[in-house]
């Protein structure tokens, strides 16, 4: 009886490479290049969040007039939550500091208790000189 087996053969050994994607995406700084595609004014911001996101309206107001309606010009950030608690942590602190330092407006709040938040703006009328 004849052995029917086939002759093995030695298949040549796969290399294989070792891809740490961590040192891809590594920056040095001196590598760093800040490029602002865009700069806005904004004087409010509306905040939203969502399941996966915070999503963050920042809008230049009152806006203007256009073909009769209101056109108010914004930009739309969207973040993970755990980036907007950094930005919140870190904008408090920061606000903070330049505030004790006196860099940036004292605001008088004594007043705050008696004062209803609204979306309404009020102006003096000047009466009229006769």
């Amino acid at each position: 009886m004849t052995d029917t087996h086939e002759s093995s053969q030695e298949k040549p050994m796969k290399k294989s490479m070792r891809i740490n994607i961590l040192d891809m995406y590594e920056t040095r700084p001196e590598d760093l290049i800040l490029d602002i595609s865009a700069t806005h004014y904004s004087n409010i911001a509306y905040i939203q969040v969502a399941e996966r996101d915070v999503i963050l309206d920042f809008l230049a107001l009152p806006g203007t007039k256009k073909e009769g309606k209101t056109v108010v010009n914004g930009v739309r950030v969207y973040m993970s939550h755990v980036a907007a608690q950094s930005l919140v942590e870190r904008l408090g602190k920061l606000i903070e500091n330049a505030y004790n330092e006196g860099n940036i407006a004292k605001l008088d709040f004594s007043r705050s208790e008696d004062v209803q938040l609204t979306t309404e703006i009020s102006r003096p009328i000047e009466e009229e000189k006769t």
